[in-house]
Formats: structure tokens, C-alpha cells, sequence
């Protein structure tokens, strides 16, 4: 068999400052947040990273990959929050083991690791004030238009009495 090599090389691009930001709230629809619990209060988690990359694609997913590291050393103080050797300075190989266990049992790692982000948004650093003036103004227009369909939905309880 012969080889027919092609050498190609792809076009210099220039790297831009993307901002990446996922929140974790532990009231969506996903209802797999149960880990976003510290002291019986839910927590929402919100992860802002600054990332180079070549275009939004990559900047999503360098900024997933860089959350999700996070979130992984966030995880390893696992065993200060825990219920029982929490409050404790020095622990025995067995009482690590035990927690070890405990946390693969209850699926802690995997339920911490597999869980899915309420939204993510990224865009680059230079369009932030143009997407903030424009999330006010659609947020201003939505409001604008509150009263009118509250009056329309009056209207028609209304026609229905």
C-alpha cells in the first residue's frame, strides 16, 4: 500500500478574551443539585472564568473544562463538611476510608461531577457593556408591555363571568 501525504497547515488566528460564566441553581427543572446543600440552605454556585480562545465554540469549551476542574477541587473539602468527622483535626486511615466510601456510596462524586448548569453564557470581554445595554433594553420592553397583558387577561376573565 502507498501512503499519499498531504502536508497542510491552517491559517494563524488570532486569540480573544471570552467570558464564560455557568450558574448552578439548585431550584431548576434539572433536579440534580442536591449537593448544592450547606446547612440546609440551597446554595447557588456561579462559575466566571476569562478564557482565550480562537472563537465563541472554543471558549465554551475551554470554559466548561476550567469550571468543571473547579468544581472538582471545590468537591475535595468533602470531608470538612462531613456530618460526623467534620469538627475533627486528625483523622485514622479508617475513619478516611469510611468517609470514602460513604461519599461513593451516596454517589456524591459522580452526583457532584455529572451535574448539568442552570445556563451558561459566554461572550467576549470587549462586548459586555453592548450586552448589557441590550439585556436592560429588551428587560425594559418586556416590562412595557406587563400592564398590557395584564389588563388583556382581565378583560377576558370578563367575557367569561
Amino acid at each position: 500500500m502507498k501512503d499519499n501525504i498531504t502536508g497542510l497547515r491552517g491559517p494563524e488566528i488570532d486569540q480573544k478574551l471570552y467570558n464564560y460564566t455557568a450558574v448552578f441553581n439548585p431550584d431548576d427543572c434539572h433536579d440534580d443539585k442536591s449537593a448544592q446543600i450547606v446547612d440546609d440552605e440551597a446554595v447557588q454556585m456561579v462559575y466566571r472564568v476569562e478564557v482565550y480562545a480562537d472563537d465563541l465554540s472554543h471558549a465554551l469549551v475551554r470554559g466548561k473544562q476550567i469550571t468543571n476542574l473547579q468544581r472538582m477541587e471545590d468537591m475535595t473539602d468533602y470531608i470538612l463538611t462531613h456530618p460526623v468527622y467534620g469538627k475533627q483535626d486528625t483523622f485514622t486511615r479508617n475513619e478516611i476510608e469510611q468517609i470514602r466510601e460513604e461519599a461513593i456510596e451516596i454517589g456524591l462524586f459522580s452526583n457532584w461531577i455529572m451535574i448539568e448548569p442552570t445556563s451558561v453564557q459566554c461572550n467576549l470581554v470587549d462586548d459586555e457593556e453592548l450586552l448589557r445595554t441590550a439585556t436592560l433594553a429588551n428587560t425594559l420592553e418586556h416590562i412595557g408591555h406587563t400592564g398590557d397583558l395584564a389588563e388583556d387577561y382581565l378583560k377576558e376573565l370578563d367575557n367569561d363571568s
